[in-house]
């Protein structure tokens, strides 16, 4: 079971490489327009942190005592623990599918090639 979920995450870690690399310089570009709006936008008074972190932290609070602490952690863990052991090895597939697309030349074969 989990060395399934290492090949999907492989997967998808190589085709999101292949991506990367081909289209880096344009995300790059419109993840830096879109954090300019952001900042500007925060600057001029539009988005509220303050409400922002309140509503994140009601999110998280587990036990409705008004804060995330301890005990919101301790009540997550047992609510989600049972998940990491797949969550790793997702991730490390995709770390691993990631990095061959990135460092790998990638051939490309046509369909007259065969």
């Amino acid at each position: 079971m989990y060395s399934l979920l290492v090949a999907t995450g492989s997967g998808l870690g190589y085709y999101s490489g292949i991506g990367t690399k081909k289209y880096g310089r344009q995300v790059l570009a419109y993840s830096l327009l879109g954090f300019g709006l952001f900042s500007y936008l925060t600057f001029k008074g539009y988005i509220d942190f303050g409400k922002v972190i309140g509503d994140v932290e009601s999110t998280f609070d587990q036990d409705g005592d008004g804060d995330f602490d301890e005990k919101d952690m301790k009540l997550l863990q047992e609510k989600y623990g049972r998940h990491w052991k797949r969550i790793i090895c997702i991730v490390s597939g995709f770390v691993l599918g990631f990095t061959v697309a990135i460092k790998v030349k990638r051939v490309n074969i046509e369909w007259e090639d065969f």
